[in-house]
């Protein structure tokens, strides 16, 4: 038994699939398939239900499942103390956004990011913020940024950005003399969109927009 074993069995756990769970840990399904029958031989029990429709945890799996995420997690924390010694920051780290937050903030910051810690490696999981929320609570991502508000009492959210809104009219249009606007009583509020739609509208229905969010 190794920790390469339990994180595949973790997954598999998680995701109901061992093709899925190859696609996590790079393997192909056979050989994902022969680390779980590893694992049981190690453990002499069967620990997944495998079925044409999904895979289930055994009660012996369930047992295994618990402290195998304690197992990674001590791992995880063992490996990120010694390089705290060792005043060293290095390590996978999975940021997951959404694309205007992709495109517009993240890639200064990531940069600055890089260039002080070259040792830490950023992968970036792009999609809209509910299925990012999702793979914060199963694991699959380290850090979630994403539009507020959220229903998600597991997770500990931090604000850490607050968009600016542009607002462009005709000039002709009677919002053109205001100084200020409350959204909530803008005539052409409907028709506000942020970055992403206003571009994928534009293009499809070829009309003019009056107003843009900027990220």
């Amino acid at each position: 038994m190794d920790f390469d074993q339990l994180t595949t069995f973790v997954y598999v756990a998680k995701l109901k699939s061992f093709s899925r769970a190859g696609q996590k840990v790079f393997r192909s399904q056979s050989a994902v398939s022969a680390q779980i029958r590893q694992l049981e031989q190690a453990y002499k029990a069967r620990l997944l239900d495998r079925s044409a429709k999904s895979v289930e945890l055994t009660p012996a799996g369930e047992v295994l499942f618990e402290y195998a995420e304690k197992l990674l997690r001590m791992r995880d924390e063992s490996i990120q103390v010694v390089a705290d010694r060792g005043n060293v920051v290095q390590g996978p780290i999975v940021f997951g956004a959404n694309e205007a937050t992709c495109l517009y903030l993240l890639p200064n910051i990531f940069a600055e990011f890089q260039r002080r810690y070259p040792l830490v490696h950023i992968s970036i999981y792009r999609n809209f913020s509910h299925k990012i929320l999702q793979r914060v609570e199963d694991g699959s991502i380290d850090v979630g940024i994403v539009t507020l508000p959220i229903k998600a009492p597991n997770l500990k959210v931090h604000h850490i950005y607050k968009d600016r809104l542009r607002f462009m009219v005709s000039a002709k249009n009677p919002l053109a003399n205001r100084s200020k606007l409350r959204w909530r009583r803008s005539p052409a509020s409907r028709s506000f969109f942020r970055e992403p739609v206003l571009r994928a509208r534009c293009l499809t229905n070829f009309f003019v927009p009056i107003a843009r969010a900027s990220t």
